[in-house]
């Protein structure tokens, strides 16, 4: 079955699948739930789209609920075997927020659609397009620190930097652009100091990695404050 095919089953049917499908989490010494893989196939279909992890939870448990013996907890079906997990419909609900990349998506995509509902205002703005490229990095690097919602305690404390890839021909397509005005872009948001540029692409492997200083805006408003 193709990824393509696995999107287009019933929701049942795929419901199902993404529960054989669902991974154990990595052993790199960082906890993450063991619904973490289930709970990215499910945010990645349509009919969860708006859902927050309670409307969710009650939607697949309806699925669910049809398919184990009668007197069975569906969730204690499927999942109690789970390591550390004892109750499975809470902990899918408390894993739904933290899942910011849907199965079916990217990093960047996900940024991409968050800079469409709160766009960045720079100080200097140098065209639209350039805007959406900080944006885009803005939203990257939020993601990328694991501070969703937060601010930086105090006036001068910088979030945590973890490099944020920035591939110049994706953006030039979310952008429909070329790819010498996303470099421009990339030169114009470097001389603003809103990125420092950590490493250098390698083509055919990576792209560049920077950081950006998501500590220079307010992220309520999107209106750039330092």
């Amino acid at each position: 079955m193709t990824r393509a095919e696995f999107f287009a089953l019933p929701l049942k049917q795929f419901v199902l699948e993404a529960i054989k499908l669902n991974e154990l989490p990595p052993q790199n010494g960082a906890w993450r739930s063991p619904l973490w893989e289930f709970t990215r196939w499910m945010k990645a279909r349509t009919e969860f789209t708006h859902c927050g992890g309670y409307n969710a939870a009650t939607m697949i448990e309806e699925i669910i609920v049809q398919l184990v013996p009668d007197g069975l907890d569906p969730w204690e079906y499927y999942f109690i075997d789970l390591p550390g997990i004892n109750d499975p419909r809470a902990e899918f609900i408390e894993t739904w927020d933290k899942v910011r990349t849907p199965a079916n998506m990217d990093a960047l995509t996900v940024a991409w659609q968050a800079a469409e509902q709160l766009p960045l205002k720079p100080t200097h703005s140098y065209s639209a397009k350039y805007c959406a490229l900080l944006s885009i990095a803005g939203h990257l690097q939020r993601a990328r620190s694991g501070r969703f919602g937060q601010e930086p305690e105090g006036e001068c404390e910088p979030w945590g930097q973890a490099p944020i890839a920035l591939p110049v021909e994706r953006i030039a397509e979310l952008l429909q652009c070329d790819r010498k005005s996303v470099s421009t872009y990339l030169k114009f948001a470097r001389d603003e100091g809103l990125l420092t540029k950590v490493s250098e692409c390698v083509p055919h492997q990576r792209a560049a990695e920077f950081t950006f200083k998501t500590e220079c805006f307010d992220w309520s408003t999107g209106r750039q404050v330092r």
